[in-house]
């Protein structure tokens, strides 16, 4: 049987902007929690999921006040189309929750908590 590592984390960009310039339409651009410790500029969320070689295979973008733990499920049904062997995901534990470790074993996937 082939093992597929797929390595998946988030970080936040922000933008260095005047707030009332942003739009009902830009929905995207939002202040929340910053890891770049810029609370008080826009921000968007960017995911990430590389091979065990560090080649990317998906990339997301999601609104900056998207927390890493509502990801998983959207992530892992994203990469359903494609042919990867058994898979074991590989995340902080900022992603930990008994339903995402239940979403992560549908389908016989696995997964190991990276201690941050």
């Amino acid at each position: 049987m082939y093992i597929d590592l797929l390595y998946f984390d988030t970080t936040s960009s922000y933008f260095e902007a005047d707030l009332s310039e942003a739009t009902e339409e830009e929905n995207l651009r939002k202040q929340e929690f910053s890891k770049d410790k810029r609370p008080d500029l826009l921000q968007i969320v960017i995911g990430l999921a590389v091979t065990r070689e560090g080649i990317p295979i998906r990339a997301w973008v999601w609104p900056g006040n998207t927390v890493d733990m509502t990801v998983i499920k959207q992530v892992k049904n994203d990469l359903i189309g494609w042919k990867l062997g058994c898979v074991i995901s590989v995340m902080d534990r900022g992603f930990s929750s008994e339903e995402n470790l239940r979403t992560l074993q549908q389908a016989g996937g696995h997964y190991v908590d990276i201690i941050s």
